[in-house]
């Protein structure tokens, strides 16, 4: 699995339009199948390894505050 590759399949999904909230979940559980075909066509830089939609990430962490505040 890519950082890069979870990165291209963020921006590229929401420049076809989805949504925050699958996103996120898709951090979790994968790229659906209903959307992977789209993801790849829409993908012009050829960034998305198609062998990531099964290797979700899992979330992201939410950015650490720092200690002085």
């Amino acid at each position: 699995m890519r950082a890069d590759s979870w990165d291209a399949i963020e921006r590229v999904g929401a420049e076809i339009g989805v949504g925050a909230e699958a996103l996120r979940k898709w951090r979790i559980r994968g790229v659906p199948r209903a959307w992977r075909l789209d993801l790849l066509r829409a993908d012009r830089l050829r960034e998305i390894n198609e062998a990531d939609f099964d290797k979700p990430p899992g979330p992201r962490r939410a950015a650490l505050k720092c200690a002085a505040e």
